[in-house]
């Protein structure tokens, strides 16, 4: 598992190379990015990485989370 998320995380860390949405935290099964409001088309591109069933969740903060599906 460890080997696939880092691949997953290097794979990931290339698509934000170019844009200005950044990814801030990983831990364990969770990535949280800070995703530009013109960018919202990269969680398209993340999802798509994923090899596994993936929940997808947006919001300010974690207490304004709401699931979001692609």
């Amino acid at each position: 598992e460890t080997e696939m998320n880092c691949k997953l995380l290097k794979d990931i860390l290339d698509i934000m190379k170019k844009y200005n949405s950044k990814m801030i935290l990983y831990v364990y099964d969770a990535f949280i990015f800070d995703i530009h409001p013109s960018e919202k088309f990269i969680l398209s591109e993340i999802k798509n990485l994923m090899h596994f069933p993936s929940k997808l969740k947006i919001g300010r903060d974690y207490h304004n989370m709401r699931s979001l599906d692609l």
